[in-house]
Parts: C-alpha cells; structure tokens; sequence
C-alpha cells in the first residue's frame, strides 16, 4: 500500500512509530519467511520454467496503520447507509488519518476503532455535520456503558470531530464547513479554537460574526458565578476570538461598547451596592471593585465608568448609607455621630462620592436635623441634673463638631439655646 504523498514530512508520535513499527516488522518478517519457505518448497520442473518470484515489499507503520483501520469496514459501511457518501475505505482512512496517522496515538486510535464499532450511528452524524447531534447520539449509545467507558466514547466524539473538521478544511469543503459553522453549537465542535482555520469566506459571513459577538456577550450571563468571574470570561472570550482572528478589532469594539456588555458592567457595579446581608462599607467596597474590574478586564471606558458611578443608583446608595448611620436604633448619639463621619470616609476612600457631593450629603436635612435634635435631647434626660445634661448638651455640640457633621457656629448656638431653655 502506497504512502500518502504528504505524510513523508510528518513527525510521527513516538508511541504510536513504536506500536506500528513493531506490527510492520512482525509483517514483514512472516511474509519473508513464507516467501522462502515457499521458495524452497518448489519443484525443479518449477524451478527450471519460471523465474524466482519477486521478493515480498516490506510495509512501513502507516502501512500498517491503514490495515488495521479498513478492519472496521464492517461498522463504517452502516455509517455510509446512515449518511455519508464515502467508500468504506475513504471513511475509515479518513477517520484513523485525519491530521495523518503521525499525530495519533495508540490510545486514540483505539477509542477511535471502538467509537466506530459501537457508535457508528454517532460517526454518521458527524460525517454528516450535524455535529449536536452526534453527541446527542452519543449519550443513546453509551446509556448501557460503564461511566469510564462511557467517558472514553465521548474523548473519542470530541477526537473525531476535530479531525473532521481538518479533513473538511484540507479539501476545502465549504459546505458541511458552513454547516458546521452556523448550525452546530460553538461549545460542540469544540470551542471557538475549532473555527481557527475556516476559510476567510465563512468567518467574514454576518451570520459567523454574529455568532462570535454572542458567545463573547453570553460570558457575561453565566449562572452561579461571580461578576468578577464573568467580567474575565467576557474578556477571554474576546482575546481569544481575536487571537484566531475570527473578528476584527473595529467588531470587537462594537461589541464590547454593546447595550449587553455596557448593561452587564453597569448592572453589576450597581447591584454591588445592594447586597444583602452586607455591611454598608462591605457594599461600598465591592462596588469600588467590580468597577476596578471592569476597568482591569477593559470592558468600560473611564467616561462611561464615572457616568455609573456618579448615577443615581450609586448616588443614592451612598447618599442614604450616610444618612442611616444617624438614625442606628439601640446606640447612643456619639456612636451614631462617628458612624456617619465613618460611612463619609468610606465613599470618598471608595471613590463613590467627590468631596463637594459628600459635604453636600453631610450639610442636607437628614443630618442636620440628627445633630441639632441630638444636641437638644441632651437637655431633656430624665433623671439627670441640670448640671450634668447641660454637660452633655455641650459634649454633644463637641462630637458634631469633631465629627466635621455641622459648623462650629451654628452647633455652639444650638447649644446655648437648648441650655437657655434648661434655665428658663
């Protein structure tokens, strides 16, 4: 049997040079023994009328290998009746030497020839390129397999299936390529990594690019994970497309400054803010870090990012955090005074608030009215002596003004005031 022309230059995989190395020889030997045993054994009549027959040709490991896969005639010939147009021979030597028989393995051409004998129906639909449903064909015909087994098939499904994309995209055949392009799903043939060598005419298709942008945008929606999480998958995504050149970087961008991507940044910074169960400052920290995130992963532009930032979701949030820290049930006005300067410190060390928007929070109603009706009720504790709630009033003005919560001023007037009103 003749050797493929371009299989000369192949590097052979050690294992399998070994394996089908040692099966030629045994070949080759037999058959020099039979040729001499046969030689010996003729007649001198045979001898004197015909020339000695010629020698035996050796075979080479490729030789061997292709014996052995035309073993499987038998299963590939159902996959023929099932679909495929190919001889028996084309299809077992397409199957066993896609990416020639160098690249092969002893384990891998075993999965091969037992995915062929006992999923030939499975073989039939990738050779057809209906690539999902050849796994879905896979799980009818290793439902009475053993898990390893079963497992084994599946390796075998996903080795196939590279292969015949190779083989297709080696005789340039656009049509099952198309097929398997636009009507199997990315994750079936084997991850985007499988398109890297279509034809330029079917990755330009709009319906190929429309495909590459909805797999980068649909990293961002994965149940069950992080935002952080999905935040580095959009971008895995993205370089890896880019990386086998499946979209330009004019597309990429277009995709990433998208409504899906621009709506899963924004959304997620912003539900930062919300978590339940979360502290205040918990909260305002992991909102300064999903929008470092999206920062770090490039998924946002620093205009669009401080525009989120300084959105009314992220505004109130920390708007009404600050305001809350005055109004804790069960702790005294002191505690509640350096909780708001607290909650202050952390929006501005957080970046969630400019100054002039933190002093306007702080200056606003709510804790204006907590200081001046604190300062007061110092004046009215049951119980106390005049001396000692006219201390407290003091103390009071003191804390607010400690705290930066009011100007000296007005909390020394309000002081006064409240004592006056103790003497009268």
């Amino acid at each position: 049997m003749e050797n493929e022309p371009d299989q000369v230059s192949q590097q052979h995989n050690p294992e399998y040079q070994e394996q089908f190395q040692k099966q030629a020889d045994i070949y080759n030997e037999q058959e020099k023994a039979d040729y001499q045993k046969a030689n010996e054994e003729r007649s001198l009549a045979e001898k004197f009328i015909f020339r000695k027959p010629e020698g035996p040709q050796g075979i080479t490991a490729v030789d061997m290998a292709h014996e052995e896969a035309l073993t499987v005639d038998s299963v590939v010939n159902k996959a023929i009746e099932d679909g495929s147009e190919d001889t028996p021979q084309e299809i077992a030597e397409t199957v066993l030497t896609s990416q020639e028989f160098g690249l092969k393995t002893p384990e891998e051409l075993e999965r091969r020839e037992r995915l062929l004998r006992d999923g030939a129906e499975v073989v039939a639909r990738v050779y057809s390129a209906d690539i999902d449903d050849s796994w879905e064909e896979i799980g009818n015909a290793t439902k009475q397999m053993s898990p390893e087994d079963s497992i084994q098939m599946r390796i075998a499904l996903r080795e196939l299936i590279r292969d015949y994309i190779a083989t297709c995209i080696k005789a340039g055949d656009i049509e099952d390529l198309t097929k398997i392009a636009l009507e199997n799903s990315i994750a079936g043939v084997g991850g985007v990594e499988a398109y890297k060598d279509f034809p330029r005419e079917i990755i330009n298709l709009e319906a190929f690019q429309g495909r590459m942008a909805g797999h980068i945008e649909q990293g961002s929606a994965r149940p069950g994970y992080t935002f952080e999480s999905n935040a580095r998958e959009v971008r895995s995504r993205a370089d890896t497309v880019t990386a086998y050149e499946l979209m330009d970087q004019e597309s990429l961008k277009a995709v990433i400054e998208g409504e899906v991507i621009k709506s899963f940044c924004q959304t997620g910074i912003e539900q930062g803010s919300a978590r339940p169960g979360y502290t205040f400052e918990s909260n305002a920290r992991e909102v300064r870090s999903r929008a470092d995130t999206v920062t770090a992963y490039e998924l946002m532009d620093q205009e669009s990012l401080k525009a989120v930032i300084e959105g009314e979701v992220i505004k109130s949030f920390c708007q009404t955090g600050i305001e809350q820290g005055s109004a804790r049930p069960g702790y005294t006005f002191e505690s509640n005074a350096r909780e708001v300067r607290t909650r202050a410190e952390i929006v501005r060390e957080q970046q969630l608030m400019t100054d002039e928007l933190i002093d306007r929070v702080i200056k606003g109603r709510t804790i204006q009215e907590f200081c001046q009706t604190g300062i007061e009720q110092g004046s009215a504790r049951p119980g106390y002596t005049f001396e000692s709630n006219a201390r407290e009033v003091r103390s009071r003005a003191e804390i607010v003004r400690e705290q930066q919560l009011m100007e000296q001023a007005k909390a020394d007037a309000i002081a006064r005031a409240a004592i006056d009103r103790m003497r009268r």
